[in-house]
C-alpha cells in the first residue's frame, strides 16, 4: 500500500501544479493572415450535349486562373469527335 502511495503522490502533485498555474501546456497560436482570407468563390459549369453527342460547356466565375485550369481538364475529359 505504501508503494502505491509513493507512486501516486508525485503524479497527483504534478497535476495540481499545472492546475495552479505551474507548468502551462503548449500554447496554440493562430496566424491572423490565414483566418482572415476570404473563401474562394466557386466556378459554375454548365455542361451541354448536342444531338451528335458532342459536349460543350459554359464557365462562370471570378478567378480566371481556376477557370482556365477547369477548361483544360474538361477538354481532356470530353475531347471533340
Amino acid at each position: 500500500m505504501h508503494i502505491l502511495g509513493a507512486v501516486l503522490l508525485p503524479l497527483l502533485l504534478s497535476c495540481t501544479d499545472v492546475a495552479l498555474g505551474g507548468k502551462p501546456g503548449p500554447e496554440v497560436k493562430k496566424e491572423p493572415a490565414i483566418s482572415q482570407l476570404p473563401p474562394k468563390k466557386p466556378i459554375h459549369i454548365k455542361l451541354k450535349r448536342n444531338f451528335k453527342g458532342e459536349y460543350s460547356w459554359d464557365l462562370a466565375g471570378e478567378n480566371l486562373k481556376d477557370m482556365l485550369r477547369i477548361n483544360a481538364e474538361l477538354q481532356k475529359e470530353f475531347p471533340s469527335h
